[in-house]
């Protein structure tokens, strides 16, 4: 009765954070206010302008053919538009002044944003025209990068900063274009890793260390599954008193706090496991030696990659077909961070975020589940946990879902949870390290 409660527990929590990314959608659409242009969007615009000026100048005919990734890209709201319209003029300023006559035919209309239109058609104009300090500032509030690049035309298009402005989309095309190609080939060494793997355990050759590291029947296992629920449900607790103390945007401080949840990984403990039986249902051992586990868990990942390759061209489709942009907090949180916010957020990303969460999923939950079920049903259940209760929202699910897989794989074949917590740090910290560049704008030598 009390284990079906606990998964009870577990349905509500994954339900709502499910459901939480649509409820907030609902929200935004029966407001009138214009949506702001999120951070992922001004980054995959300002890589599009990057590879448009490595192109070369466009033709009249590759534009009326929608050719280029500024014509692909989408622009669903006016703001969106006006800032398409601002990175066209970069390559094709005919373009950019056809965009702005559309914007001004629908303008009669009641357009929203209509009173950035007059700004636009002054600083466009030839010569441009200078706005009052007033509309400067709703320009580079509502528009950010793109509404600073719009602004520099005022200066002249050899003023330095507009000249360092579009240097940094190139830098960021050929950044994007190196990690492309480096990330092709770890896919082709992933692809012979996987290949090897799977060939290796259908012998018989590839062993399960975890079999030897599992302890008791599945009611002993009932306090791991209660480690996660008390982890979740705790996470939320304290992330909301937080919110409470520190305000809407979470501090140094209220980042830290996060860190207050970590005793409850112990609770088989106060549930009557003595620690060492604890510690290797969490997977906190040394396994094979810290170096060998650390790689593993690197081969781990590379093998991954097909998988994780996969899931983001689902993650893909998704996005696009049923208009679901995945969207995780930390993105908008880094847009203008300190030094010290930078330094807490790669460590929580990085270091706390990999063992905390290995130690939940990979290590309570899996070994909670692998009292009921076998490895693959276990890693999959576990999984789709994992990837549901991400903010990142139904269209991420894919690739965190693939990711996940990974991970449990990693557990399963090693035993110890420390080739999980390398592969989990390998991946937050290779995607905060591109983040932070693309952010920057600015990759010196490049």
């Amino acid at each position: 009765m009390w284990e079906t409660m606990l998964w009870g527990l577990l349905v509500l929590f994954v339900a709502v954070a499910a459901l939480q990314p649509f409820l907030a959608s609902e929200t935004s659409r029966g407001t009138t206010e214009e949506p702001a242009l999120s951070t992922e969007w001004i980054l995959e615009m300002r890589y599009a302008l990057g590879l448009e000026r490595l192109r070369g100048q466009w033709s009249d005919d590759a534009l009326d053919a929608g050719i280029g990734p500024l014509a692909a890209a989408p622009a669903t709201s006016t703001a969106e538009r006006f800032a398409r319209m601002i990175a066209l003029d970069a390559v094709d300023p005919a373009a950019a002044r056809a965009e702005l006559e559309s914007l001004r035919d629908e303008a009669a209309d009641g357009m929203p944003l209509a009173e950035d239109l007059a700004a636009f058609e002054s600083v466009f104009a030839a010569p441009p025209r200078p706005v009052d300090n007033v509309t400067e500032q709703r320009l580079l509030e509502r528009y950010g990068w793109f509404g600073e690049l719009a602004l520099s035309r005022l200066e002249g298009d050899a003023s330095p900063r507009r000249v360092e402005m579009l240097a940094s989309t190139d830098r960021m095309a050929r950044l994007l274009t190196a990690v492309g190609s480096a990330l092709a080939a770890l896919l082709v060494l992933g692809c012979g890793l996987l290949t090897v793997a799977v060939v290796r355990w259908r012998r018989g050759e590839l062993q399960s260390a975890y079999r030897v590291s599992t302890i008791g029947a599945s009611p002993r296992r009932v306090p791991f599954l209660e480690t996660l629920l008390l982890f979740l449900y705790g996470l939320q607790i304290v992330a909301a008193l937080a919110l409470l103390i520190f305000g809407e945007r979470l501090g140094t401080a209220a980042q830290l706090v996060v860190l207050a949840i970590l005793p409850a990984l112990l609770w088989p403990v106060v549930r009557g496991h003595d620690l060492r039986e604890t510690l290797r249902g969490l997977g906190w051992q040394r396994g094979r030696g810290l170096v060998r586990e650390a790689g593993a868990g690197v081969v781990v990942y590379v093998a991954t990659l097909p998988a994780l390759a996969l899931g983001l061209g689902m993650t893909l489709w998704l996005s696009s077909t049923f208009d679901l942009a995945p969207s995780h907090p930390i993105v908008d949180w880094l847009r203008d961070p300190s030094l010290t916010d930078l330094v807490v957020v790669t460590l929580l990303a990085a270091v706390w975020a990999p063992i905390a969460e290995e130690t939940v999923f990979r290590g309570a939950f899996f070994h909670y589940l692998r009292g009921r079920f076998g490895a693959w049903s276990s890693a999959a259940v576990s999984a789709f946990v994992f990837a549901a209760i991400h903010p990142q929202g139904v269209a991420a699910w894919p690739v965190l879902g693939a990711l996940a897989i990974g991970l449990a794989a990693a557990r399963e074949w090693r035993g110890s949870s420390i080739a999980a917590i390398v592969m989990h740090a390998l991946h937050n910290g290779l995607a905060l390290l591109l983040l932070l560049s693309l952010s920057a704008g600015t990759v010196g030598g490049l």
